[in-house]
């Protein structure tokens, strides 16, 4: 795998992992809020053309709800960190100019906005030789399965009786068997639904997949 400006060249069948950090324009670390309803990381790979089979277009969600998540999402600057701050755990992000540390409770850590995604061989074997799209969104919204749970117990709620585990997948076909109305516009494989963006972390940026390396 080889990255330059955010592009990003692989082989097909190769695995590889996206890191980033993620910062804003002044250069302080990206923050995300307490208060948002289920937070994710959405990874979309896109193929740039259509084929016989339609085009390749798949997202990957990363959850943020058990990353640091505070009230304010502006840093708050601070002379120092000695000493505990006069807020409470997870108000801020703090710098002093250089640092960025946030208040646990108990003491002061460490904050930068990371992710990391692995793409296995998987999913690297359904990619073809041709340039792809990627781009990388935080997200917001409901709970699908929440939703999906919600319709159920509205229209048929002995089903949840019987089957108090069921998946999001087995609701959705449990409510489409009785009425496909009642799942028009839900995508059960995606954790939230009504999705909104919050921010584009990155823009389209290309993808290009070569040809599967040789084996000497």
């Amino acid at each position: 795998m080889i990255i330059y400006n955010n592009e990003i060249t692989v082989h097909r069948g190769e695995s590889f992992t996206l890191e980033r950090t993620i910062v804003n324009q002044d250069g302080s670390p990206y923050i995300v809020s307490k208060f948002e309803e289920n937070p994710y990381l959405a990874i979309t790979v896109a193929a740039a053309r259509y084929d016989q089979t339609g085009r390749y277009n798949k997202t990957w969600w990363l959850s943020l709800k058990d990353f640091p998540r505070f009230k304010y999402t502006v840093p708050k600057v601070v002379s120092s960190f000695a000493g505990a701050p006069g807020d409470n755990a997870y108000d801020y992000v703090y710098t002093d100019g250089t640092n960025y540390r946030y208040w646990d409770g108990t003491e002061y850590v460490d904050y930068a906005f990371s992710l990391i995604k692995a793409f296995d061989t998987d999913i690297t074997n359904e990619w073809i030789e041709q340039s792809y799209m990627y781009d990388i969104k935080h997200v917001y919204g409901n709970d699908t399965r929440e939703y999906l749970i919600e319709l159920c117990n509205e229209y048929d709620p002995e089903y949840l009786l019987k089957y108090p585990s069921a998946s999001s997948e087995d609701i959705y076909d449990h409510l489409a068997s009785i009425d496909e109305a009642y799942i028009e516009g839900i995508d059960y494989t995606s954790p939230i639904y009504d999705t909104k963006i919050q921010t584009i972390l990155l823009r389209p940026t290309k993808l290009t997949v070569q040809s599967y390396l040789r084996r000497l």
